[in-house]
């Protein structure tokens, strides 16, 4: 009967998503103040500047927290889930491309890169997504009076889009919270969309992420 019950509730993808948010929330609040500390011991402090608000220097890598909460389980709960093979290879393949990006920007963080490098990898990240796991804008349903997309089109916008908000949200860090709290929005709205769509995979990513958040 228990096991029954546990197989009923990993079958429930709003369950899950709740499950997902809640666990991904706990482990960043564990995960959090290691780095913090681990931080102020090596100096990663970032510096207050131009661009910045904070009159004192503050601990830097808080993406590690979540990067860190969300692979973990973000894979977890997507094996534990009803996942087909093929949703599962499109959450490795976003994973690879997280993992890109998040070594991009600790190395961006600690040293400094040649904005030309920063953009190749950005592209690579991209391509990643798009190319091999086929997650990309197909149509624009209808917005200024465009509908479904050409292969071409639909590959280049959604490189597009995908450049444009990456760095975008590089440019908004300076006060406390703005970042986190535009991507929590965007993750529940997102994630919202995706269960009601069944795309079940995809909503455990936002909920994961949002929880980190």
């Amino acid at each position: 009967m228990l096991s029954e019950t546990l197989v009923a509730f990993f079958l429930n993808p709003y369950l899950l998503a709740f499950l997902a948010a809640v666990t991904s929330c706990w482990l960043s609040v564990k995960i959090y103040p290691v780095i913090i500390m681990m931080a102020q011991k090596k100096n990663l402090m970032d510096e207050p500047g131009e661009r910045s608000v904070h009159e004192y220097r503050v601990p830097s890598y808080g993406g590690a927290g979540i990067f860190i909460a969300f692979s973990v389980l973000t894979m977890s709960l997507a094996c534990l889930g009803d996942c087909s093979p093929q949703e599962l290879g499109q959450m490795l393949g976003l994973m690879a491309a997280l993992c890109i990006l998040f070594f991009l920007g600790g190395k961006d963080d600690m040293i400094g890169l040649d904005p030309r490098k920063k953009f190749m990898a950005q592209l690579l990240a991209a391509g990643i997504v798009i190319l091999i796991t086929g997650v990309r804008i197909e149509s624009l349903d209808g917005i200024f009076g465009i509908g479904q997309l050409p292969y071409g089109v639909s590959v280049v916008f959604t490189f597009f889009v995908f450049l444009l908000i990456g760095n975008a949200y590089n440019l908004i860090d300076g006060i406390d919270g703005l970042a986190g709290t535009i991507a929590l929005i965007a993750t529940v709205v997102f994630g919202g969309f995706f269960l009601v769509s069944g795309q079940y995979p995809m909503a455990i990513a936002s909920f994961v992420l949002a929880g980190a958040l």
